[in-house]
């Protein structure tokens, strides 16, 4: 139950979950507090900050670039926080890459 400075609850079942043990809202967390006193948390995508499921954020300003618009890492795409690049090798064409095989050899056209 929220009471005193408290301004969320969720029973601090796991940690990073958006209401901390202080029961104050984590950065890139959203709670809803309900009636019964106890808090619902989800994170806010694109925020700046990765938390919860999300894998990265860079405020979806280009379609098909490694960041999807609900922060998840697309498919044949490594992402760090804002930045994302294609995975090599990983038989997968994306953003720059020009051809992938799947392997990483020199000799047969796609390096």
């Amino acid at each position: 139950i929220i009471v005193g400075r408290e301004v969320c609850d969720d029973f601090n079942i796991f940690p990073g979950d958006g209401c901390s043990p202080l029961m104050q809202i984590e950065n890139g967390w959203k709670c809803s507090n309900f009636s019964n006193g106890t808090s619902f948390c989800n994170s806010i995508c694109g925020d700046g900050f990765v938390v919860g499921k999300e894998g990265c954020y860079d405020r979806n300003q280009l379609p098909f670039d490694g960041c999807s618009a609900n922060c998840l890492t697309e498919f044949g795409w490594r992402c760090d926080g804002p930045s994302c690049s294609p995975i090599p090798g990983d038989g997968i064409v994306v953003g720059t890459e020009e051809c992938d095989d799947g392997n990483i050899a020199d000799l047969d056209g796609c390096n």
